[in-house]
């Protein structure tokens, strides 16, 4: 009888653990999806730009890899509008779980956290930024038939009469360099003209319009090599292979005159660290492919690539440096 007793007690023992062990057994099944292996299905890359942009064309270039190497779906789905801050919003109401992305860039984590008000993300804080793919230098360029055949000719005309000189914008990145070449050059204020696109500021820089811009590479070449326009420098430190025989604006006297749009791609604050490595690491191989920066580089790009810790350091720096020019030019936010 004793030893029937001890039974019974190691029985509801058992049943008592079974129990607890239970719902244990039920819902590792769903744990377990959840925890497959990144990615298990579709990735969205969010492009706050229109279809055919330079940030979308990137993306593309981003989704295909990615889709080819994990074989899961990778979509490109394009919110432009209130220079990126659609897309930006559309972003942060995603989770973070990696499966919603955004493609970043110089206007909307440099430049918009200087030129607008009231700004409803924060450029660092709102968002895991995983990896960088390009930066993108501007030209300086005049009119083919422009009497300022340097820099130079351009800087002294401007100082000598302020009133004769005007430049065009059409998109902040432009504007903010157009002010920063004023800042540096020691010019005194010049007549500025916007355009809500870069297409139609070159357009009417052919027109002869105004006097000059700073404008993408990608989207100038074009006039450039049509002779339509002239390429009197680059904006960053170093020439381009792109266009090798325009100069550096340090070459002809401004001093740590270094500036380009950069992209890269992130996502809503958040996400996993292991998932952000992953991708950081398939964006970072698949920009480093012979035939992809191949292409980047015809577009006028110069590949860049950094660690997560590295790209999270540049989108610092980037934003000084880009609200250092603003701030010195006297662009005032609105």
């Amino acid at each position: 009888m004793k030893g029937n007793h001890l039974g019974r007690t190691d029985v509801g023992e058992v049943l008592r653990i079974l129990a607890l062990l239970m719902p244990i057994a039920i819902i590792s099944p769903a744990v377990a999806t959840t925890m497959d292996v990144y990615p298990s299905r579709q990735i969205t890359i969010i492009v706050p730009n229109p279809p055919g942009s330079a940030t979308d064309t990137l993306a593309r270039i981003a989704a295909e890899g990615m889709a080819k190497e994990w074989g899961k779906p990778v979509i490109v789905d394009n919110k432009p509008g209130a220079q990126g801050v659609i897309g930006v919003q559309a972003m942060k109401k995603a989770a973070p779980d990696g499966y919603t992305l955004i493609v970043s860039f110089s206007g909307i984590n440099s430049s918009n956290p200087w030129l607008i008000k009231d700004l409803p993300y924060h450029y660092l804080n709102d968002f895991t930024h995983i990896a960088p793919m390009v930066r993108a230098a501007s030209l300086l360029l005049v009119n083919k038939d422009s009497p300022y055949l340097t820099t130079a000719d351009l800087i002294e005309a401007a100082k000598t009469d302020a009133n004769r000189v005007t430049y065009g914008y059409g998109q902040a990145t432009s504007q903010v360099m157009g002010g920063a070449f004023i800042q540096n050059a020691k010019l005194p204020k010049l007549t500025d003209i916007p355009y809500k696109g870069q297409p139609q500021a070159l357009t009417d820089l052919v027109g002869k319009q105004y006097d000059f811009i700073f404008a993408d590479l990608s989207v100038s070449m074009p006039f450039v090599e049509s002779g339509r326009l002239r390429a009197l420098a680059i904006s960053t430190k170093e020439r381009s292979s792109i266009a090798p025989d325009v100069p550096a604006l340090e070459e002809q006297g401004l001093t740590n005159f270094d500036m380009a749009a950069w992209v890269g791609i992130s996502g809503p604050a958040g996400i996993p660290r292991d998932i952000v490595e992953k991708l950081n690491a398939q964006i970072t191989k698949d920009f480093k492919k012979p035939e992809v920066q191949a292409k980047i580089r015809q577009l006028g790009f110069t590949p860049i690539e950094a660690n997560v810790d590295e790209f999270k350091q540049f989108v610092q720096r980037e934003n000084k440096i880009w609200g250092d020019a603003i701030q010195a030019s006297g662009i005032a936010p609105r």
